[in-house]
């Protein structure tokens, strides 16, 4: 019974609680559930555990598994069958944010056959009002992503804007932000404004905020530092300047 009832279910790749069904015609399962905030992969429901014994429904078309903490996942939906037709999906990132606002995964894709080929393998950190990407390997394949989605961001729905900057160059591309979700079950799904593919590839940073709070770091101004007074005197050899946050 023990097996049954507790053991059952297991974490895949350090972020995702598996629960698996272990009887036909099944409602729910029993599960142990550790403390924190973990996220349904399927409709991003919350489920929120002190550290015990859970009973969770049963999902007819998919497997049950939640996200943990302080995760990034990869999300691709839709029919495949191949390694070569999962390639050629839009990417979705899932990051389910802890106690502190934090979230990290990462990403490696390959053809699914070559032994010796190119690859994509990139880092991801979600903090405070920022998402950063790193790039430790890379192929020429195209990357597309068509939203990152945020949960238990209770605290960004008054988010009102939000933009990418380029690798190359810093260039801005200004994103759509939409909050959704029930009291508790906050989310913010980021996408392109048109709702075109976003190159996950060209990608460095992603920031957003509310206007009414943040810092707008979608705003060029925002990388300067401004004088306030009397303007600096630059005729002689030197200038003294106090900087104040």
């Amino acid at each position: 019974m023990a097996a049954k009832h507790t053991e059952q279910s297991f974490v895949f790749a350090n972020a995702l609680m598996v629960t698996p069904v272990v009887e036909a015609n099944a409602e729910s399962v029993s599960a142990y559930v550790p403390a924190r905030t973990f996220i349904n992969m399927k409709d991003y429901s919350v489920v929120t555990s002190t550290g015990e014994k859970m009973d969770i429904a049963v999902q007819p078309d998919v497997a049950i598994n939640h996200l943990m903490p302080g995760k990034i996942v990869t999300k691709q939906m839709g029919d495949f069958l191949t390694t070569t037709d999962l390639k050629d999906n839009l990417f979705t990132l899932v990051a389910n944010r802890d106690e502190f606002g934090h979230a990290e995964g990462t990403l490696y894709v390959d053809d699914g056959v070559t032994l010796d080929q190119p690859y994509d393998y990139m880092e991801f950190q979600l903090s405070a009002n920022s998402f950063k990407k790193w790039v430790k390997g890379e192929s020429s394949n195209t990357k597309n992503l068509d939203s990152l989605i945020i949960t238990n961001a209770k605290d960004l729905a008054d988010v009102n804007f939000v933009c990418a900057r380029a690798t190359d160059g810093y260039a801005k591309t200004d994103l759509k932000a939409t909050a959704s979700g029930d009291a508790g079950a906050e989310i913010v799904t980021i996408t392109s404004v048109d709702g075109s593919p976003i190159d996950l590839g060209a990608i460095k940073d992603i920031h957003w905020g509310s206007s009414a709070t943040d810092l707008n770091l979608c705003d060029i101004a925002s990388q300067y530092y401004k004088v306030k007074g009397d303007p600096i005197d630059l005729t002689g050899p030197t200038a003294t300047a106090t900087l104040t946050s």
